[in-house]
């Protein structure tokens, strides 16, 4: 296919390394061994089931979610700490800590809860994603509107985790929309599409530094639904910035 012109994370296969290299006209991943067009790449993420690590190790229910509290331990407040986020942050995002797993509820874009998610402190894969039941069916969450209450009538952050959506709130005051990885599906950018007609809304697509090629596909597929987008690409990742850097990197695009 040619030179490799970027190395990033699989998102086919749950990749925790990147394993998929991007070439001037297509990809391949040492992996799982996936290839194709880069064209055809957006496509194959919309139709896919999410396959991410978060979902490869799931379980039925939390059976413990009564044990989980705001009380950090000192292994969550360094978590928390490392990534620059404030706890008074981690509780307004309604995260809890118990036995070194923090657990965050996710919520769709009309603000009811879609679920849940864990993140491991000292182990991996660090993400599981918890279902909810409706109809008797399990249904895994694909994305999180972070913060349900806040209104995206000024704009919103596109981001991988809802951590990196902690961060972005607390430097800029912008809600976010975590879709839990680097897989954007049909549904959500329908959905968006809708929202982007009741506001003039700008929407902002913001991954770490390994994504940059992923972010730029989808910031054209979100263009071709008719959302006004721009893909942000830092030097480094979102809890690497100060607030004020942060602040600086995105206050002209809102």
């Amino acid at each position: 296919m040619g030179q490799v012109i970027a190395m990033t994370k699989c998102p086919f296969h749950g990749d925790t390394d990147p394993s998929l290299a991007i070439y001037e006209n297509g990809y391949y991943c040492f992996g799982c061994k996936k290839s194709g067009k880069l064209e055809q790449w957006m496509t194959d993420l919309a139709h896919q089931k999410p396959v991410t690590q978060s979902a490869l190790h799931t379980r039925n229910v939390v059976k413990n979610v009564e044990d989980y509290s705001y009380l950090y331990s000192d292994e969550a407040k360094d978590f928390f700490g490392q990534r620059k986020i404030r706890l008074d942050i981690a509780k307004e995002f309604r995260v809890k800590y118990n036995k070194n797993t923090l657990l965050s509820p996710l919520y769709n874009l009309q603000g009811h809860n879609s679920g849940r998610q864990i993140r491991y402190l000292k182990r991996k894969p660090k993400y599981r994603l918890i279902p909810v039941i409706r109809n008797k069916e399990k249904q895994y969450p694909t994305y999180s509107r972070c913060l349900p209450d806040a209104e995206f009538d000024k704009g919103g952050f596109i981001v991988e985790s809802v951590y990196d959506a902690m961060r972005l709130w607390q430097s800029t005051s912008i809600p976010s929309i975590a879709i839990l990885g680097t897989n954007m599906r049909t549904e959500l950018l329908m959905k968006l599409a809708v929202i982007s007609k009741q506001y003039d809304t700008q929407w902002c697509v913001l991954f770490d530094p390994d994504a940059h090629v992923i972010a730029r596909l989808i910031g054209t597929k979100m263009r071709t639904y008719g959302l006004k987008t721009l893909e942000i690409l830092p030097e480094f990742k979102p809890y690497e910035y100060s607030d004020d850097d942060l602040l600086s990197l995105v206050e002209e695009v809102f």
